[in-house]
């Protein structure tokens, strides 16, 4: 397995019925349903009517992906929080692409499974667009923006604790 290194530089929660926002936290608690207290924890979830397996209970986005979408939407920033992201983490070039299978290991020795990459909607958009009233565009420019660079769905293969500032290490599959 090829192995990169990341570092941890802000933590969130999505609290039931504050979508698409998180608040941030300085450290994360990770169990088997997710990230405690998040609204997207389960071990299931509800898709087209069907309970499936939760696949997607914590998301990762990158400091690096966030900046190339606020430069091509042309605004100053887009903050982890305001789409409803859970861990941010900079020192990944092109996190997005990192395959089904990725594990992300952190210090407290939980572990995360990629399942895939996020896919970038109209309400991330509009929580982008509340800070930024003088566009009218972003809800509808932000998906465009944001494909392929809008983080990780991953699930919980191994329950701890996550810090900000922690070092994440990043086990591609073979």
């Amino acid at each position: 397995m090829q192995k990169v290194t990341a570092q941890v530089r802000g933590l969130m929660v999505m609290h039931p019925g504050n979508s698409p926002v998180s608040t941030p936290q300085p450290a994360l608690e990770i169990v088997a349903e997710g990230v405690h207290g998040d609204s997207h924890a389960g071990l299931t979830r509800i898709k087209n009517g069907e309970e499936i397996g939760n696949t997607r209970q914590v998301t990762v986005v990158s400091v690096e992906e966030l900046d190339l979408v606020a430069g091509e939407l042309e605004i100053p920033e887009i903050k982890a929080e305001w789409i409803g992201a859970n861990i941010l983490v900079e020192g990944v070039e092109n996190l997005s692409s990192l395959p089904h299978g990725t594990r992300l290991h952190f210090p407290s020795g939980a572990v995360l499974f990629v399942e895939e990459a996020n896919t970038p909607c109209s309400s991330a958009g509009r929580s982008i667009q509340a800070r930024f009233t003088d566009r009218t565009d972003l809800p509808a420019q932000f998906p465009k923006a944001a494909v392929g660079k809008r983080g990780l769905l991953a699930w919980v293969k191994q329950p701890g604790s996550v810090q900000l500032g922690d070092a994440v290490r990043i086990e591609l599959p073979a």
